[in-house]
């Protein structure tokens, strides 16, 4: 072999050794690398539980998420690439099937929608308890996420269908709900159906009327919501209602003024106890709304299906400017509402009836709570005979207590006693005084008497109590 050949047998043995050792290195610093990413992949993971565990509420928590639910849900879109590297399921879901999209939804990063989109997140899965993360991201009142996921094709008709949440509620009756009218907004500029309906017949404009939602009410309106649709409250036949019949019941002004400039009809009675919205405001003592419901054509004297007038509601329950309003615009029964107040003890609401004309009688007596009729029945009729009233209406506590007064003015003023003690004994009487709740009788006041919270009286309102 000569030199040359030995030189370029040397020169191949060289470069193999060297090529071998490049690898060698590579390998190396590949592990070493894999080694480093794996310790930051860990330092990241510790991170996000401790981060999560703080900033989390408690139902979260408690769902055992993923560390990319974890991500997710802080919006760190930078761990959520790296684990998503590192082979994160994008769409595993925690205890209760939200997914890390849904967390997202949840703490409103839309950045970070945009990763998981990106990589394969199903923005139509559907979590136990909420439906999808559309629906999250409208009852938490993220607009800008919502557009996220409508720009890329979420469904926004999907309703919440699953063996925990039932009543089938579009994203935009959660929005309604919430009150979240950017959210709404959104919605409908994507093509929402204001007048969806979920199982209960309720649609948006139901959900935002009971919570008080002015803003959301006025933006469905404009929208073209259907103001008359009825919704079945409560899962019961008997119970459909409009959504000017919460407004009622809430003594929401404003909303109801918006209903009714929006040719909503006053006197809906969809329900088969026929309760029509007056009785609604009137059983709660709502006397603007009961103004504002006579002003555009309510009927004073409708009857429900149990016979109860919107007078004989508010003589229930004591209310009294209610009453004054219900007689000044046409009431025309005061004795059965007389009847009412007397049983349910409303002093006030027995002597309002009394001023404005209803008669006495010996049935109304026998039940009366009030024990206000039979004296005052007793000195009426002695006015009339010209024998005049014989004793007064006091009662003892207050006897004595204009007595103590005539005594300490006599002491004081001596002769200017008696035309003083006159003058407040007179002011104290026209003005009702002691008649007035607040003013103490002592322990046998009917005011310190305590009735039971149920008690009406043998009488019972039929509607629910709507509530917000």
């Amino acid at each position: 072999m000569s030199k040359r050949e030995r030189d370029e047998n040397e020169d191949e043995g060289g470069e193999e050794k060297r090529m071998k050792t490049n690898k060698e290195l590579e390998v190396m610093k590949a592990m070493k690398s894999m080694k480093e990413t794996e310790e930051n992949v860990k330092k990241v993971k510790e991170f996000l539980r401790s981060e999560f565990e703080k900033k989390a509420m408690v139902l979260i928590r408690y769902g055992k998420g993923t560390y990319l639910h974890f991500a997710a849900f802080l919006g760190d879109v930078d761990a959520t690439k790296m684990l998503i590297e590192d082979n994160a399921e994008v769409n595993a879901g925690d205890k209760r099937e939200f997914t890390a999209l849904h967390y997202a939804a949840m703490g409103g990063h839309p950045d970070v929608a945009k990763v998981l989109i990106q990589n394969g997140a199903d923005m139509n899965a559907v979590a136990k308890l909420y439906g999808t993360a559309l629906h999250c991201a409208a009852r938490n009142g993220h607009a800008d996420f919502a557009k996220v996921l409508l720009q890329n094709g979420a469904d926004i008709e999907a309703g919440t269908t699953t063996k925990f949440q039932c009543s089938n509620d579009r994203a935009l009756h959660f929005a309604a709900e919430e009150g979240h009218v950017d959210v709404a907004k959104v919605l409908i500029q994507n093509g929402a159906d204001v007048n969806s309906v979920n199982v209960f017949d309720a649609t948006a404009l139901h959900k935002a009327v009971r919570k008080g939602h002015a803003d959301v009410v006025k933006l469905l309106i404009q929208n073209y919501a259907d103001v008359n649709a009825v919704e079945e409250f409560l899962d019961r036949e008997w119970w459909k209602f409009t959504a000017l019949h919460s407004a009622a019941d809430n003594g929401d002004v404003e909303i109801v003024k918006m209903l009714i400039q929006s040719h909503c009809e006053v006197n809906a009675v969809k329900n088969k106890f026929k309760i029509p919205p007056l009785h609604m405001a009137a059983q709660k003592g709502h006397a603007e709304v009961a103004k504002i419901l006579i002003q555009n054509d309510a009927d004073v004297n409708a009857v429900c299906q149990s016979d109860w007038t919107a007078l004989e509601l508010a003589a229930s329950e004591g209310h009294v400017e209610v009453g004054k309003i219900l007689i000044s615009n046409g009431a025309i029964d005061l004795e059965s509402p007389l009847s009412f107040a007397t049983c349910n003890h409303a002093v006030a609401f027995t002597l309002q009836l009394l001023c404005l004309g209803a008669e006495i009688n010996n049935r109304l007596i026998k039940n009366d709570e009030t024990k206000l009729l039979r004296p005052i029945k007793d000195r009426v009729e002695s006015l009339r005979a010209g024998n005049g009233m014989k004793t007064t209406l006091m009662s003892d506590e207050e006897r004595r207590f204009m007595w103590n007064l005539a005594f300490s003015l006599m002491i004081a003023y001596g002769g200017a006693a008696f035309k003083a003690y006159y003058s407040i004994r007179s002011f104290i009487t026209f003005h009702g005084i002691f008649m007035g709740p607040g003013y103490d009788l002592g322990d046998g006041s009917i005011w310190r008497k305590e009735w039971p919270e149920d008690f009406t009286g043998g009488w019972a309102w039929p509607g629910p109590d709507m509530g917000k």
